[in-house]
């Protein structure tokens, strides 16, 4: 009898140890799945320079969240590209000195001041986009048919100096 409940013992151990390994595997594989089209931001001091300097770059379309005097953030989508949220608001016929009141405005967004520009990249780490905001990271999005979704916090901090 002891080695027949050693044996049902260890029978349902290893029942146990396969639906374990069953709900992983599946867990991982819908988890790919849902990240086939993921994207990140990449932090970049190259980024944050072309901001800080100004420079409005012909291959982008700019966007900016928040208000168009307070943006919290701005972002450049490559022209090849398609924006597919509401969230942000284009700014057509962006100047540099829209952008320098654009930077400015976020560089006192926050004591301590600190900002980050990084480069959008798609899931293949392709190049569609530039970012610069206080916040250093944001959930992306990249369909194949080359439509962007970049998901800005909604509850950024007021501001520090007005």
């Amino acid at each position: 009898m002891l080695k027949s409940l050693k044996l049902r013992r260890c029978a349902l151990m290893q029942m146990a140890a396969w639906i374990l390994l069953i709900g992983l595997l599946a867990g991982c594989a819908a988890n790919s799945k849902d990240r086939q089209n993921s994207g990140i931001l990449k932090l970049s001091i190259e980024v944050s320079k072309i901001f800080e300097s100004y420079q409005v770059l012909p291959e982008y379309r700019y966007y900016f969240y928040g208000s168009s005097t307070k943006p919290r953030a701005i972002m450049g989508i490559d022209q090849n590209y398609t924006l597919s949220t509401q969230l942000w608001k284009e700014a057509a016929n962006l100047t540099p000195e829209q952008l320098k009141g654009w930077v400015e405005q976020i560089l006192g967004f926050m004591p301590p001041t600190r900002t980050y520009g990084a480069y959008i990249l798609g899931p293949a780490d392709e190049k569609v986009g530039i970012w610069y905001s206080p916040y250093p990271d944001a959930p992306v999005s990249v369909q194949p048919d080359k439509r962007v979704e970049v998901i800005p916090h909604t509850s950024f901090p007021k501001a520090g100096r007005q």
